[in-house]
């Protein structure tokens, strides 16, 4: 009876640990192909002058981030060994960018900004889930 008890729990945390990855993939893959085939050069220079970037970088930062994401996903999906490590990391450079691009005046960066701590919290929940799935098994 009680070999059942952590049987139980170490799979309650896998389905878990696959839901949160595939939601990382999922929101990762939409929103690079969103700002690869939506984003136009005018709305990239209203948000890069806001941001006080080149244009050309917020896109490439938006999308090595969008990269990384995905990369989380797909290891805690796969159970890479001290993946766990890696969605931390990412889950810190989200946040970090978020803070560092902070709520601005146009409604383009509000939005990124928002979208941004939402998917940090995704993150953070994904690297907490993916250690605890260390330490069970």
């Amino acid at each position: 009876m009680e070999n059942s008890i952590p049987g139980n729990r170490v799979k309650k945390i896998t389905a878990a640990l696959k839901a949160l990855g595939a939601v990382q993939v999922i929101i990762g893959v939409c929103v690079a192909s969103a700002l690869l085939f939506l984003v136009t050069p005018e709305t990239l220079e209203l948000a890069a002058e806001e941001i006080m970037m080149p244009a050309m970088s917020v896109l490439g930062v938006g999308l090595s981030l969008m990269f990384l994401v995905v990369a989380a996903g797909v290891a805690s999906v796969i159970r890479l060994p001290w993946g766990w490590l890696f969605a931390f990391l990412v889950a810190t450079v989200v946040l970090l960018m978020a803070l560092l691009m902070g709520p601005r005046a146009i409604p383009q960066v509000k939005f990124a900004f928002i979208g941004l701590m939402a998917l940090s919290l995704v993150c953070w929940a994904d690297a907490v889930v993916y250690y605890y799935h260390d330490l069970y098994s």
